[in-house]
């Protein structure tokens, strides 16, 4: 069942997905890029050695390096990227959520996963969350999508929030 939160609850939602987005993709995401460029700047003293040796190995570490920061940088932009787009949906209210109930759930390692009427399991973010989730009652599923339709996020959480 189709649902739409009002002004309290939508503000919840904010709340917690900036919450999610800092805690568990930008800042691991800049904790990242930061030790590539510590890694990049340590190794600059060695990487000058090989170089004025014309040395093979200075080429292979001076192209690793290069490869390193290349990706860690696009990784880094593509999260941040993604994690406005989908901030501005939330506050333009532009997201689905569907009202379903919870059959199982289930602790996997690091994460947790919660299995929907639908028959689907959905990566539960939050260990709160987990412990509010409650099988048998209904939980909120919010989707955020992008302008064609593809889905960015899909977030569970207790129907109360």
């Amino acid at each position: 069942m189709r649902k739409k939160y009002n002004e309290q609850n939508n503000s919840k939602i904010i709340h917690y997905f900036v919450q999610l987005l800092m805690n568990k993709y930008i800042i691991p995401s800049l904790i990242l890029l930061l030790f590539v460029f510590t890694g990049a700047i340590l190794g600059f003293g060695i990487l000058t050695k090989f170089i004025s040796a014309y040395s093979t190995t200075g080429f292979v570490y001076m192209l690793c390096v290069n490869v390193l920061i290349t990706m860690g940088s696009i990784s880094v932009y593509h999260t941040i990227k993604t994690s406005l787009y989908g901030y501005k949906q939330i506050t333009s209210r532009k997201y689905t959520v569907l009202q379903l109930d919870c059959l199982s759930k289930k602790q996997c390692f690091w994460f947790y996963k919660c299995k929907l009427s639908d028959g689907r399991e959905y990566r539960l973010y939050d260990k709160n969350q987990y412990k509010q989730i409650v099988v048998g009652k209904t939980c909120d599923l919010i989707t955020i999508t992008n302008e064609y339709g593809a889905k960015l996020w899909e977030i569970v959480v207790n129907s109360n929030s």
